[in-house]
């Protein structure tokens, strides 16, 4: 749904769309930011979960600005362009989530 919203983005010239597009996202990371906290606890064997779960953090927060540093000299180039890249990246994240859910 990240991925559809994304790419609508892409191609919208609709202030409306745009600020449902946003909605949709904004309402979606609220939704599946405890479900993926909750899958990681559940994940984590060790002893030192605290250790564990701030090593995840920060690697979480390495990744995403070197996402948003990508997206956003994409979208000096090109916003539509930029759009369909994260569009790209939340459909690669879907799969990715989807196969490790499963192993």
């Amino acid at each position: 749904a990240c991925a559809l919203a994304c790419a609508a983005l892409a191609f919208t010239h609709s202030g409306g769309l745009s600020l449902l597009c946003m909605a949709a996202m904004s309402a979606l990371w609220a939704l599946f930011g405890p479900l993926s906290s909750a899958w990681q606890n559940r994940l984590i064997t060790t002893g030192d979960r605290a250790t564990a779960l701030s090593v995840l953090s920060v690697g979480g927060s390495v990744a995403a600005m070197g996402v948003n540093l990508v997206l956003g000299a994409a979208a000096e180039v090109n916003l539509s362009a930029s759009m369909m890249l994260g569009a790209a990246l939340c459909a690669a994240a879907c799969v990715l989530c989807s196969r490790a859910m499963r192993a």
